[in-house]
């Protein structure tokens, strides 16, 4: 039916708090609350971890996944325009940011997911 996951913002280690996420749902599957149930588990997930913030951007047109993050809780942060080529045009990539917790003073280290089996 579909899949979420979450990769590291950015590589250098000061962003190591922050993850991507992202989330693909079956064209048949679509509206029938699978991407819900899919980001909200992965969010508790990452919350649990240790990550303080979730980030997704999203290719547009996309009313459906822009509706799931705003129904999350996932806030419009800005626009890259024109930033990817998919499907026969340039597309512009709307960023979404969800806080997972309030940013420590002193951050405990997140767990490194990569090596968990």
């Amino acid at each position: 039916m579909g899949y979420a996951y979450a990769s590291p913002h950015r590589q250098r280690a000061g962003y190591r708090w922050a993850v991507e996420t992202s989330v693909f749902v079956d064209a048949d599957h679509h509206r029938c609350g699978v991407g819900r149930v899919l980001v909200s588990a992965l969010l508790t997930e990452l919350d649990m971890l240790g990550y303080v913030t979730a980030w997704a951007g999203i290719a547009l047109p996309n009313d459906g996944s822009v509706r799931l993050h705003e129904s999350l809780g996932f806030e419009k942060v800005g626009v890259y325009e024109a930033v990817g080529y998919k499907a026969g045009g340039w597309r512009d990539v709307v960023w979404y940011r969800l806080a997972l917790r309030e940013p420590p003073r002193d951050p405990v280290e997140p767990v490194d997911w990569h090596g968990v089996t």
